[in-house]
């Protein structure tokens, strides 16, 4: 019976919207503390950014993302391992 509440309570949890956010009346931080976003743009993306491949897992059906080039694949849903067939 107690473990129906739980369940229950956390499903209503989860579909609650995250409470907004409050902000002091002065700002805490100097100018100095915030973080430069000029500069953003001048970054170079990464050269091993990993391409990501997706399946169905075997067990659950569930689609999954997973590196590309990996031959096994652990679900995240249900942990069975599921062999890529590429």
């Amino acid at each position: 019976i107690f473990t129906n509440q739980v369940s229950s309570f956390s499903s209503h949890l989860s579909s609650l919207p995250p409470p907004p956010l409050v902000f002091a009346e002065s700002d805490p931080y100097t100018v100095l503390d915030r973080v430069d976003t000029s500069t953003a743009s001048q970054i170079a993306p990464s050269l091993e950014m990993v391409q990501m491949a997706q399946m169905v897992c075997g067990f659950c059906r569930q689609l999954r993302s997973y590196p590309e080039g990996t031959q096994q694949a652990k679900c995240s849903c249900c942990e069975t391992v599921n062999f890529v067939l590429e």
